[in-house]
Formats: C-alpha cells, structure tokens, sequence
C-alpha cells in the first residue's frame, strides 16, 4: 500500500504551493518554495526523482497518468481507502 495516492498527493502539493504537470505528473516549484519537503517525499518513496538531459534531479508523481478513471486507480490499488466497498 502506497502512503498517499496520486490523486491526494497532486491536491496537497498543490495547496503547498507545488506546481504539478498534469501531463507528466512532474512537481515544480517557483523557486521561492524549499525543496526539502520534496526530497523528504522522495526517501520516502512517496515521489520518484528522474534525471533530465541536463543532468538536473526532477520530482514526479509515481503512477500519475496512468489511468482514466477511479476504477482503473483501484485495479490497481483495491486496498486504498478509497477503493473500499463496505455493506451497509
């Protein structure tokens, strides 16, 4: 089980001020933000870091465009809260 999904993962970057790609998933800032919240997230497995061709680290979300929809997210993880059915 992942710690935070995507979904709650881009929407909280977001409030912090992040920049995310909704193309590539890839988290910017604006240059005033301090990236150690993004490196704390990427020890933590919660982003993934590429290189660029320029050699420079770049944060992304893992898993960010790859489905189309809420039922596509859950095939792929039925234990996310989210993704819970209960009877009632």
């Amino acid at each position: 089980m992942r710690p935070i999904n995507a979904n709650d993962l881009e929407e909280l970057l977001h409030n912090e001020g992040y920049l995310v790609d909704p193309d590539s998933g890839a988290v910017y800032d604006d240059g005033e933000i301090s990236q150690k919240f993004l490196i704390t997230l990427a020890a933590c497995g919660t982003l993934n870091i590429k290189r660029d061709n320029f050699n420079e680290i770049s944060f992304y979300i893992p898993h960010y465009c790859c489905y189309n929809s809420m039922e596509d997210y859950c095939q792929e993880f039925p234990n996310e809260q989210q993704c819970k059915y209960y009877d009632v």
